[in-house]
C-alpha cells in the first residue's frame, strides 16, 4: 500500500494506528531520519532485503507478523522497487 498525501496530516499515525488495531508488529524505517538504510534496498530479492534490513535494525522481518512502514519513502527511490513481489 502507498499512502500519499500533503505533510503533517497524519499518514504515520494512520499507519501506526492500523499496525496496532491488526495486532501487528510495526517495523518502521525512516528513509530522512536515517539515509543510510537505503542501502538494505539495492538487492531485487524482496527475501533478502528484508534479511539484511533485520539485520540492520537488530531483529527479524516476518511478512506474517510484522507490518513494514517505509516513512519518507521518496528520499530512497530504490526501496519500492526493490519489494515488488
Amino acid at each position: 500500500m502507498i499512502l500519499k498525501g500533503a505533510r503533517q496530516v497524519g499518514k504515520t499515525w494512520l499507519v501506526r494506528d492500523l499496525a496496532k488495531r491488526c495486532k501487528r508488529h510495526l517495523v518502521e524505517v525512516n528513509f530522512e531520519r536515517d539515509p543510510s538504510i537505503a542501502r538494505h534496498f539495492s538487492q531485487r530479492d524482496p527475501r533478502r532485503v528484508l534479511d539484511e534490513l533485520g539485520f540492520a535494525l537488530g531483529h527479524d522481518i516476518s511478512p506474517d507478523h510484522d507490518l513494514l512502514f517505509l516513512d519518507e519513502a521518496q528520499a530512497a527511490r530504490e526501496a519500492l522497487p526493490a519489494l515488488r513481489w
